[in-house]
């Protein structure tokens, strides 16, 4: 303690200095503070957003969504033109198309007739055809089985095998072989008639008057005409076995006043 001062007074300059320490202290708190809400403002938190920038974000936010919306809205209205030109344009597809299937379709009917036609014409066609060459063989007999021998003299053995049958004086306008070769099988002998009476009088008595021999006697047949005739064999044979009898006459098959029989199935 300085000399002359009493014990019991206080030091003025010890008050000062710590007025001056507490008034320091005070204002480091107030900066501090004033620090703490600058950082505040300038970095809002999530919980606490900024009350001054949260209109100026809603606003922009919202000008964008709005362009979003205005774009999205336009490539909306591109693509229902767009999806409207298609539509009109497959309808014209299709109607075309349709004009098209309609123009094949009466292409399509009119060769169809024309088809029947050609097949009807066809068919009369080979008709007279068959029916022609059946004339030709009138009086035309094949005789089957008949021995080929070499410089054999064909109207020679026919007129032989003709009186076998019964009949002395028929007269032939030719005779030859005829047919494919077969190893092992002789070719027929086919006989021209002069008349056609003739040739009926064979056919009726050959099977009995020939039964004993090696070779027999046959129609000269065309090819359509023998085919109709091996188309019924089955039948024609079981029918005989129950007592009718039918015979084949140009081209049929015929009861006995000549009516065509008509097979079932």
């Amino acid at each position: 303690m300085p000399k002359g001062q009493s014990k019991g007074r206080k030091n003025p300059n010890e008050d000062e200095a710590r007025d001056v320490q507490q008034s320091l202290a005070e204002s480091l708190t107030r900066s501090q503070a004033r620090l703490t809400r600058s950082q505040h403002r300038q970095l809002p938190s999530p919980q606490e957003p900024d009350i001054d920038t949260e209109p100026a974000f809603s606003t922009e936010f919202h000008a964008r969504l709005n362009k979003i919306k205005e774009l999205f809205m336009t490539e909306l209205d591109n693509l229902q033109e767009e999806f409207s030109r298609a539509v009109v344009d497959l309808r014209a597809d299709l109607a075309e198309l349709a004009e098209d299937q309609k123009d094949l379709n009466n292409k399509y009917k009119d060769l169809e007739r024309k088809i029947d036609e050609l097949q009807t014409r066809e068919k009369l066609h080979a008709f007279q055809i068959n029916k022609q060459e059946r004339l030709s063989r009138k009086n035309n007999i094949r005789m089957v089985g008949v021995k080929l021998t070499e410089h054999e003299n064909c109207p020679a053995i026919a007129t032989r095998i003709i009186s076998e049958v019964g009949l002395q004086d028929c007269k032939l306008e030719r005779a030859h072989r005829d047919g494919k070769r077969i190893p092992g099988r002789d070719q027929h002998l086919l006989v021209k008639l002069t008349f056609h009476q003739d040739k009926v009088a064979v056919m009726k008595k050959a099977r009995q008057a020939l039964a004993d021999k090696d070779y027999y006697i046959i129609d000269d047949l065309t090819a359509e005409d023998l085919r109709e005739k091996r188309k019924w064999r089955t039948q024609v044979q079981a029918l005989f076995d129950a007592g009718t009898r039918l015979r084949f006459i140009a081209g049929r098959w015929r009861e006995r006043d000549g009516k065509p029989y008509v097979f079932g199935g």
